[in-house]
């Protein structure tokens, strides 16, 4: 089984309750919502990450390395 590797091309990191704040400098990914007694207005703070992959690498491994059935994985640390 061949392993192939895809790294992205840029990552950021948006939040819902600070929009000034949007990041994608930082090697850093956030992905949380914060709810409780400690939220403004009980309004849930939400961070999302937004990642973009190679479309032709991806493309490329898809048309001339893959045969038969696949499996993909997205690993975050």
């Amino acid at each position: 089984m061949a392993v192939y590797k895809i790294f992205p091309e840029k990552d950021a990191t948006i939040y819902s309750e600070y929009p000034s704040m949007n990041t994608g400098i930082d090697e850093i990914l956030e992905v949380n919502t914060l709810t409780g007694g400690d939220l403004v207005g009980g309004t849930p703070e939400v961070s999302r990450t937004l990642i973009k992959f190679p479309t032709s690498e991806i493309t490329s491994v898809l048309e001339n390395k893959v045969t038969g059935t696949f499996k993909t994985n997205l690993n975050l640390y």
